[in-house]
């Protein structure tokens, strides 16, 4: 009995590590990949389509998270996917940082060459948001921890998150990024609905019907 109940406890340990290491994993790819996330979000909102940079690009950074994999990871620690020697530590900060560089000479670019205001607000807001994020990953990833050796508890990384998330939800719904025609949408609902509708003037007088509403009257 004593042996089932140590060999029950011993296989649920194994269990809960494997299953913690995977989590580990995917929380680091994700991780590792945010400044992919903020290149497809650039795309979109260029309307650009994906040509060879972009791919290069992000074949660049999965191979160096696959890379990653070659060295020594402490899953007990954080950000256990950092590493501390400089010359790798620079390599990889390197690789993680050009996708962020390509989307801000993209935004640049199309900034310098667009005469609509408004767009060009849309452009500037957004290369303030990933710059911002970029600089402080940059700060949290590798400067502080490698370069200067400075360990701080605070997560920018985590922070670097939320600025990209709170520019790119502002560009989504300030500047209407996703370019949602709601007059459009509102037509088609008032004349596909299967009811009759009536808008009315201030005096009552019938100024709007829909296609329902005329078969009904």
């Amino acid at each position: 009995m004593v042996w089932i109940l140590i060999g029950f406890i011993v296989e649920n340990i194994v269990v809960y590590r494997i299953f913690f290491i995977l989590l580990n994993n995917i929380y680091m790819i994700i991780m590792l990949s945010l400044s992919v996330v903020y290149l497809l979000f650039i795309y979109s909102l260029l309307k650009k389509k994906y040509d060879i940079p972009f791919f290069v690009v992000i074949s660049l950074n999965y191979i160096g998270i696959i890379s990653r994999y070659f060295f020594e990871m402490d899953y007990s620690r954080q950000n256990f996917w950092r590493i501390t020697d400089i010359l790798p530590a620079t390599v990889f900060a390197t690789i993680f940082s050009i996708p962020m560089l390509l989307a801000v000479i993209l935004i640049i670019k199309e900034y310098l060459i667009q005469s609509d205001e408004y767009t060009r607000k849309n452009l500037l807001f957004n290369l303030i948001g990933l710059i911002t994020a970029t600089i402080l990953s940059t700060f949290s990833e590798f400067l502080l921890p490698v370069v200067f050796n400075i360990h701080i508890k605070i997560p920018l990384i985590n922070l670097s998150v939320i600025i990209f998330i709170f520019f790119a939800y502002y560009s989504i719904d300030r500047f209407n990024f996703l370019d949602i025609n709601l007059a459009f949408i509102y037509e088609k609902i008032f004349e596909g609905s299967s009811n009759g509708f009536l808008i009315l003037n201030d005096k009552g007088r019938i100024i709007r019907k829909n296609n329902k509403a005329d078969y009904l009257l």
